[in-house]
């Protein structure tokens, strides 16, 4: 196994570990979403710091400073499109959406960092695209999706989530060059947990974190940690498209943690993604 496929797969697992966590913390614990998504990050960001005392803060270039300006806040306004999109429209007809990142990276990839797609590769990606709308969807007929899209107001947002992370992929592909993997992932956390505290400050009477949100910090920061390594040494399609396998994992902790049902269907999807998952790891 290729050493970017592995990270990749590691940050999707930790990631799908960090939701399933944040949702037994406001089940059990009564804390809020927008509590969860701020403490995420900054009770994450202290488990990467003691990466500095082995790599140091490199010195900030212009380019660096340009393409932070432009990150930092389409990762911010992605955030509230994102949190907006799960409140006014429900979770299965929305959350598919989102999956269509690693194709709108197909573009912006070569546009911006003259990355390469080829075919088998974007085959690939439309085999994790088409499986996490199966995974993720409770209403698995394109027809549904369709009308979801035009009926509800929450699709569109997702879809223009999707599309700014295409761009936020880029840009922090092109971050981690002007920096490394390690330290940006500790900037990374850092900033998104002051991006982000304006929010969970509106929620933080909220219940009371426990172990579970604690776990799911340390989890976040794990799965940024192997994102920032893969997605250094990967064409940015097929790193996103890999990671979005995080859905197969969660199929795999809800059973387990939740005792979800309508594993069936949720396995046709996962199938699909795994076929995905195993073509992008021959490339």
């Amino acid at each position: 196994m290729k050493p970017w496929v592995l990270s990749a797969l590691l940050s999707a697992f930790f990631w799908a570990l960090s939701d399933a966590l944040a949702k037994k913390s406001m089940q059990e614990e009564g804390t809020g979403v927008l509590q969860v998504l701020w403490l995420r990050f900054l009770i994450g960001a202290p488990v990467v710091f003691p990466i500095l005392f082995w790599t140091g803060i490199p010195r900030w270039t212009p380019e660096f400073l340009r393409l932070h300006l432009l990150w930092i806040p389409l990762e911010t306004v992605a955030i509230i499109l994102y949190l907006t999109a799960i409140r006014i429209s429900p979770l299965s007809l929305t959350l598919p959406y989102l999956a269509l990142t690693p194709v709108f990276l197909t573009v912006t990839g070569r546009m911006l960092l003259q990355e390469r797609v080829n075919a088998l590769g974007f085959l690939g990606i439309l085999l994790v695209v088409l499986g996490a709308f199966v995974l993720q969807s409770e209403r698995p007929h394109p027809i549904a999706w369709l009308r979801a899209f035009f009926r509800e107001k929450g699709p569109p947002l997702m879809v223009l989530v999707a599309l700014i992370y295409a761009f936020t992929s880029i840009f922090g592909k092109q971050l981690i060059r002007e920096t490394s993997p390690a330290y940006f992932t500790v900037h990374y956390m850092g900033m998104m947990a002051l991006a982000t505290a304006p929010l969970g400050l509106r929620d933080r009477h909220r219940g009371r974190p426990g172990r579970y949100l604690v776990l799911a910090g340390i989890s976040t920061a794990l799965s940024a940690l192997f994102h920032m390594i893969a997605i250094s040494q990967a064409i940015v399609a097929y790193m996103i498209a890999l990671k979005r396998t995080s859905g197969v994992f969660g199929v795999l902790l809800g059973a387990w943690m939740f005792r979800e049902r309508a594993l069936r269907r949720r396995l046709t999807g996962a199938s699909l993604m795994l076929v995905g998952a195993w073509v992008l790891s021959r490339l």
